[in-house]
């Protein structure tokens, strides 16, 4: 035990034995610098000294864009980035599908097909009784009946009424209920009058006819021509989809195409309408009340 303490003893009189560090010139031995040294002091000298680079390199790479060179350590502004922005990707991925079904209900509802979300399982396992239905009508049904009935009468106006014209006695649907923000201008060749209309608002015929052309150009966008009797012929551009193809026969009132704003010469969701009689473009507002 006595001699264990002894050697601990030597062991710290090393520590503190004193040394000196002499810079002499090599040719004249003169001496130029010398420092008094123990081990024990060059021990915390040095410790220090490589805790205090150590923790000055680290702040240094911390703190500043260095640590971006370093591998797998990147900037936290661009992490968060990339998150927000996959998670928009996800939200507009999610929007887009609804959108899509919506517009693909509104196409089977408008063309009187029902619902496209319609559970297969189930309508097979639950057959409707039709021998159960009913026919009679609500009073908010009938209501509601009776207002749209009176709203589409008064969008009908006699062909020839404000016009001088060799027709009397056509009727026109108003093909969309708007606000008219461009009118009919010959002189400009602007041919025909822009309704303001909400989007995907249904486009109706404005008289029984043919289609003649259902087709997209890169300035009217979506457009759909109808042929009527009496060489009577109405244009309906921008919508955002077609509900009829070419050679299909429609009636005064129906669907045809949905309001939207596609081609180049549209600013927002409207309805650019044409009317042209034995190949002559005529002013819509002068016979329909939109």
């Amino acid at each position: 035990m006595a001699e264990e303490q002894n050697k601990n003893k030597r062991r710290l009189k090393k520590l503190l034995n004193r040394y000196r560090l002499v810079v002499m010139n090599d040719d004249t031995l003169e001496e130029r610098f010398s420092l008094s040294l123990t081990p024990l002091r060059v021990f915390v000298v040095a410790g220090t000294g490589a805790i205090l680079i150590i923790f000055f390199t680290t702040t240094l790479i911390s703190l500043t864009p260095l640590r971006e060179y370093i591998p797998g350590y990147g900037d936290a502004g661009i992490r968060r980035e990339m998150l927000e922005l996959s998670q928009r990707a996800d939200s507009l991925e999610n929007a887009t599908k609804n959108n899509d079904k919506f517009m693909q209900n509104m196409r089977n509802i408008i063309s009187g097909k029902g619902s496209a979300n319609v559970d297969s399982t189930v309508a097979k396992s639950k057959p409707i009784d039709y021998n159960s239905l009913t026919f009679t009508p609500s009073a908010e049904d009938a209501s509601l009946r009776a207002e749209v009935e009176k709203n589409d009468k008064s969008s009908y106006v006699p062909f020839g009424e404000g016009a001088t014209t060799t027709l009397s006695g056509v009727y026109f649907y108003s093909p969309v209920s708007g606000v008219a923000t461009s009118r009919f201008n010959a002189a400009i060749r602007h041919f025909g009058i822009d309704i303001a209309a909400p989007a995907n608002d249904p486009v109706k015929s404005v008289l029984d006819g043919t289609i003649i052309s259902a087709d997209w150009t890169i300035e009217s966008g979506n457009t759909i021509q109808v042929l009527h009797s009496n060489n009577m012929v109405s244009v309906y551009k921008h919508n955002s989809s077609l509900l009829k193809k070419e050679g299909e026969t429609v009636k005064a009132g129906e669907a045809i195409a949905l309001v939207g704003s596609s081609g180049e010469n549209s600013t927002g969701p409207h309805l650019h309408f044409e009317l042209w009689h034995n190949g002559n473009p005529v002013n819509p507002a002068d016979y329909i009340n939109f």
